[in-house]
């Protein structure tokens, strides 16, 4: 059995250019730090880049979290984040674990201590795990974006785009309005055309189901409700599969830029992108920004790393580690790094969200 000395979870703010590029542990504990809940089998492990992991290399940081993970960025950063610790004096080698979790169950595996580090996307939830005192740090650590994606749209009829929705434009053009076409998904599909309107949701408790039902509220339409709209489909699956699944029925859904990117083409060219967020407007509907949280539950050793591996993300290098993750083979970006001067709309608990 491996031992646990520290437990992740993701959430993010950041002053990049007021810290250092690099924060070194003073080295890793002997006494195992283990969660009082009991750990969680990790989906992935990371030992530092080129590395093969191995039971003899004590596990010092748990992350959960769910679109990052299965993009391969947590995986990313954790290597790096190891890389650049091993350059300290007598470093001893430490591994680092991915949790699988959305960000409520990230929330949840923080609080329970089953999580040292948490990356969610809701800033609602994460302000009120500050307030209750399940984390006790809060970082901006890169931005992803929401994008709202349909069945191929034909360029001659909308014979395979039921909704009638405007493509996203490419040459740089204004989409056309979120909330106009979230309403134009909602009247068709009640009128029971031939092909049908259907709207995949994962109705799962994660940000982008928070992120569906909160475009559907600001229309007045609550689709889930009793008896609940026969064109809204709820399939309650990780982002990857749930995307495949809408690419297969030819369904509309909100996914991120990241699950995108990391599905297979297969799957994305049967689909087209109607609409996406953007960096330059704070109160985007479509951004997602991504907060680094540190749970309050951890052991002090587990927090001193959690705090360095907060540290390092913020940095300059944790920042250009961020803004370079590519998928192998492709040179398009998934993510963006965090703003240097984040709005306080996104960061600041205090200051309400539109």
């Amino acid at each position: 059995m491996t031992t646990t000395l520290f437990t992740l979870a993701i959430g993010a703010s950041a002053l990049v250019a007021a810290l250092p590029s690099q924060v070194m542990l003073s080295g890793v504990v002997d006494t195992p730090c283990v969660p009082k809940a009991g750990a969680i089998k990790p989906a992935d492990e990371f030992c530092g880049s080129n590395v093969k992991c191995s039971s003899s290399i004590p596990t010092m940081l748990r992350i959960s979290n769910g679109g990052a993970g299965l993009s391969g960025l947590v995986g990313n950063l954790s290597n790096l984040f190891i890389d650049s610790q091993m350059k300290a004096k007598n470093p001893k080698r430490f591994k680092i674990e991915w949790i699988k979790g959305d960000t409520t169950e990230s929330l949840g595996y923080l609080a329970t201590g089953q999580a040292d580090v948490g990356i969610t996307y809701n800033k609602a939830a994460e302000c009120q795990a500050m307030h209750d005192k399940v984390s006790d740090r809060r970082e901006y650590g890169f931005r992803d974006h929401f994008y709202l994606v349909g069945p191929k749209a034909n360029e001659k009829n909308n014979s395979f785009n039921p909704a009638g929705l405007m493509p996203m434009p490419t040459d740089g053009g204004k989409p056309e309005n979120i909330l106009q076409q979230m309403q134009k998904i909602v009247r068709t599909g009640n009128q029971g055309n031939t092909p049908p309107t259907r709207f995949l949701s994962r109705y799962d408790k994660s940000a982008t189901n928070i992120k569906d039902s909160e475009l559907f509220v600001s229309i007045g339409q609550v689709p889930w409700g009793l008896a609940y709209s026969k064109w809204y489909h709820q399939y309650t699956m990780y982002p990857i599969d749930a995307l495949q699944a809408a690419a297969l029925l030819q369904e509309y859904t909100i996914t991120d830029r990241g699950t995108w990117l990391s599905t297979n083409k297969s799957y994305t060219d049967k689909l087209t992108i109607y609409n996406e967020g953007g960096d330059v407007n704070p109160a985007d509907p479509l951004l997602n920004p991504a907060f680094f949280l540190t749970s309050a539950q951890s052991c002090d050793d587990n927090k001193k790393t959690a705090n360095a591996f907060l540290d390092w993300v913020i940095s300059g290098e944790g920042q250009k580690a961020v803004a370079n993750f590519r998928k192998p083979d492709s040179t398009e970006w998934l993510y963006t790094s965090a703003p240097t001067d984040p709005n306080q709309l996104i960061k600041n608990c205090t200051v309400p969200s539109i």
